[in-house]
């Protein structure tokens, strides 16, 4: 997804996932002719709360940007399953593949949908708050002062 139009931030996030996606044999505007469905472990390597970054150590062969897919992971202690689109695949020299998913949370279970809003707007909050105990030291000792206390 292009920088410009990211409407919330990136957190960085270290977790596997599974990726479902349909590959096959395209034809003209990424048409489809024959079908199969893949499944590929991949590591969630940041989540934001619209969308999410994936990499995996080698090539992700079938999948093309605007292709729908479902991202399989864990947020927090449970299970979600998250449709979305392919909004950018890079392949390294090395291999190594990068992809940006952009979630349609709106078809998700409901449950699912709502086990992700509770959890990324805690993970967001979370690193809004290391952030500013990193840039200001006075409140590491604020915090200590009152954990002593």
């Amino acid at each position: 997804m292009d920088r410009n139009r990211r409407t919330f931030p990136r957190i960085p996030h270290r977790e596997p996932g599974l990726l479902e996606f349909d590959s096959g044999r395209a034809r003209g505007n990424y048409k489809l002719v024959s079908r199969r469905r893949e499944r590929i472990t991949v590591v969630v390597s940041s989540v934001a709360c619209e969308g999410l970054r994936l990499s995996r150590p080698e090539p992700i062969e079938g999948l093309r940007p605007g292709a729908r897919i479902n991202i399989r992971l864990y947020a927090g202690d449970r299970e979600v399953t998250l449709p979305g689109q392919a909004a950018w695949l890079v392949t390294a020299s090395t291999g190594e593949t990068h992809l940006g998913v952009s979630l349609w949370l709106e078809a998700a279970p409901a449950a699912d949908r709502q086990t992700w809003a509770r959890w990324i707007v805690a993970r967001t909050e979370e690193e809004q708050n290391k952030q500013r105990t990193d840039s200001d030291p006075s409140l590491i000792a604020g915090r200590r002062k009152r954990d002593s206390a």
